[in-house]
């Protein structure tokens, strides 16, 4: 359960590293070359897919319903 809320964070961190990256460079070529900026794309169907914590938790708790029935071999 840890393992998916580090996840998470550690996503949302990544994703807001890539918003200022991105933000950075449009604000370089707003400044240096406006002709040459970049149009805008919307986001393909597999970078929109959810990844809400809502999202995480269920499939933890999924994870742990399948161990609980699991058979134990003796």
């Amino acid at each position: 359960m840890l393992a998916g809320a580090n996840a998470r964070r550690v996503a949302e961190f990544e994703a807001q590293r890539a918003l200022n990256n991105e933000l950075a460079r449009l604000m370089a070529f707003a400044f240096h070359k406006p002709a040459k900026l970049p149009d805008y794309k919307p986001m393909s169907r597999k970078q929109r897919a959810d990844t809400s914590p809502q999202v995480d938790d269920e499939r933890v708790r999924a994870f742990f319903i399948g161990l609980a029935t699991r058979k134990v071999r003796a």
